[in-house]
């Protein structure tokens, strides 16, 4: 077993995702533990390899820490990422969906995470959502970044092997 200590990664099956940024003792000598997670696609591939079981109560967690950072209507970023990843684990896929898009679609969001969003709904095989991503990102921006290319390959890799899906 490891020890929780500042600075430690976090790991989701054996995948460093990461870190833990604070520990501390609350009023009924209950951990409270903060955790930033830079890693939202390594996350979301590492909670897929672990059992039903474990994959739920990891998510109500990642859904519970998203929600103590900022009320809903203005959590955004990687809190709502982490909530949109906590729900896709506890099988909320629409749930899931519906929050990455609302990250998506918030202008302050920057394109690296648009990005992420995108390889995330596609993975949950939500190619018309990284298609709309897209396309959002190409109306704020007229240029094609190379992230963004990447993400067009991989969409259009995925309407070519799933042509239904759209």
């Amino acid at each position: 077993g490891g020890q929780l200590v500042d600075g430690n990664l976090v790991q989701v099956g054996g995948r460093a995702v990461g870190q833990v940024d604070d520990i501390a003792l609350t009023e009924s000598a209950q951990a409270e533990v903060t955790i930033s997670v830079d890693e939202p696609l390594q996350a979301s591939k590492a909670l897929a390899s672990l059992s039903p079981r474990r994959r739920r109560t990891i998510g109500r967690a990642m859904i519970l820490a998203s929600r103590v950072s900022l009320p809903r209507s203005r959590r955004t970023g990687r809190a709502a990422l982490l909530e949109g990843l906590g729900h896709a684990a506890v099988g909320d896929r629409d749930g899931a969906a519906s929050i990455l898009r609302r990250v998506a679609d918030d202008p302050g969001t920057p394109d690296a995470t648009r990005v992420e969003i995108g390889r995330l709904l596609l993975q949950a095989h939500d190619i018309e959502g990284a298609q709309t991503v897209l396309e959002r990102m190409a109306a704020q921006e007229g240029d094609r970044n190379a992230s963004r290319h990447a993400l067009q390959a991989r969409v259009d890799l995925a309407l070519a092997r799933y042509p239904e899906a759209v």
